[in-house]
């Protein structure tokens, strides 16, 4: 038998390779079994942030809906009692560009921009001595706020031709499909 293969430790040749056999068996099923977890994991990485864009892309969808329920009683209201402040019109030209954040699947600023069109809506129903609707949905809690300036400032880069006033957007038909 040649030298290198005895061993000084009482192992035969057959003890040592079924000895390095085992152990290779067992970094191989631990290889097998950690690609198998990584595959796992970033599959559900992925569902995870499928769902995420999914939920905000819904609600997206509902605060758009919710906005332009306020816009249509809003533009009601100043056409009975004829205040014009420019908010109104604000509010048509942040919803506009909401639906074409919507449709670039830019779902956060696309509610942040609705929202902000609510909100001038109201102001709008406010100065007409309407009645505002006024409604807090749990939904909407978790939309990031962000300031009337950026909001402004995004809607003059984008749509650098957007200057209406109130009178203009009373003759619109709101007319946006999903």
């Amino acid at each position: 038998m040649p030298v290198f293969l005895k061993s000084n430790k009482g192992f035969n040749v057959t003890k040592r390779a079924k000895l390095t056999g085992l152990v290779l068996l067992v970094l191989v099923a631990a290889a097998i079994a950690l690609t198998n977890c990584a595959g796992f994991y970033s599959a559900r990485i992925s569902r995870t942030t499928t769902s995420t864009v999914d939920s905000d892309r819904e609600l997206a969808r509902e605060v758009i809906l919710r906005t332009d329920q306020v816009l249509d009683h809003a533009k009601e209201v100043v056409i009975n009692n004829r205040v014009f402040t420019g908010k109104l019109a604000d509010a048509y030209s942040n919803q506009e560009f909401a639906y074409d954040l919507f449709r670039q699947a830019d779902y956060q600023s696309a509610m942040q921009h609705s929202l902000y069109a609510r909100r001038l809506a109201q102001e709008a129903i406010a100065a007409n001595q309407g009645k505002r609707r006024d409604r807090d949905f749990e939904d909407e809690r978790r939309i990031r706020p962000r300031g009337d300036g950026q909001l402004n400032d995004d809607l003059r880069r984008n749509r650098p031709n957007q200057a209406r006033d109130d009178q203009d957007v009373l003759s619109l038909r709101w007319q946006f499909r999903f």
